[in-house]
């Protein structure tokens, strides 16, 4: 994903080796969308942050959330700023998990509370193995250093009784829309 502060249209949302931008996404109707999570940093930018010269349309929430919104989605989760990869996996997991009883809102809340509570004696057991695997599934010669990065963040994060009690990891996630 990447946000265009010039020309907040023209932002991108890479899917997979496709990506779509954010005007196309503005112009797209699609009422079968009930839900979309967004896990990437960077979806709540403004066109009128940053001190910007706001026209008409400037002085509106151009962003990926209000475009899913604008598509038909009764409800977005995204991200205020980048928690971290393995925050965000892990919360994800939570979210998903507590969504198949649960409203959206509700489900937020108690992936929010999950997350903060989680101790790193469940983080090494559980998580830990899952994300090592993972790591070793995607890791090519290109990405080397960043799996590494993720590694070691991984091993700090495991020095912590609460790895993710700062509200810097679970409340990057809010919700727009009927929670």
């Amino acid at each position: 994903m990447s946000f265009n502060m010039d020309n907040p249209l023209s932002s991108q949302l890479n899917l997979g080796t496709e990506s779509i931008s954010l005007q196309d996404l503005f112009n797209m109707r699609s009422p079968q969308i009930l839900e979309v999570f967004i896990s990437r940093c960077q979806t709540y930018t403004t066109a009128s942050d940053q001190n910007r010269t706001s026209s008409l349309i400037d002085q509106q929430f151009i962003n990926f959330s209000s475009a899913f919104l604008g598509m038909g989605a009764t409800t977005v989760i995204y991200p205020q700023w980048s928690a971290g990869e393995i925050p965000t996996a892990i919360f994800s997991q939570f979210y998903y998990q507590y969504r198949q009883e649960l409203s959206p809102l509700e489900a937020l809340k108690q992936a929010q509370i999950r997350l903060r509570s989680l101790t790193k004696t469940e983080l090494m057991e559980t998580y830990q193995p899952e994300l090592e695997s993972y790591f070793e599934q995607v890791k090519t010669p290109e990405n080397l250093k960043q799996i590494n990065d993720q590694k070691t963040i991984l091993a700090s994060l495991n020095l912590q009784e609460f790895p993710f009690a700062n509200p810097y990891y679970w409340a990057a996630f809010t919700l727009s829309g009927l929670g």
